[in-house]
């Protein structure tokens, strides 16, 4: 693996995390408008796919 593909990596890890973070938050300002833990979950979980798609497919 050469500095320029573990960079990559590093960015892809870097945008999936914020896109988990940022999907949960999302969820949690749901579920504290509506009373309702499971958006917290399904924030969580969007998130857990996008963070999965972001490294699976992004080069």
């Amino acid at each position: 693996m050469n500095e320029k593909e573990i960079r990559h990596q590093q960015a892809n890890w870097f945008l999936g995390g914020t896109l988990l973070v940022a999907c949960t938050g999302i969820g949690i300002a749901i579920s504290m408008a509506r009373a309702e833990r499971l958006f917290i979950l399904a924030g969580f979980v969007v998130g857990l796919v996008l963070c999965w798609a972001v490294n699976k497919f992004i080069k």
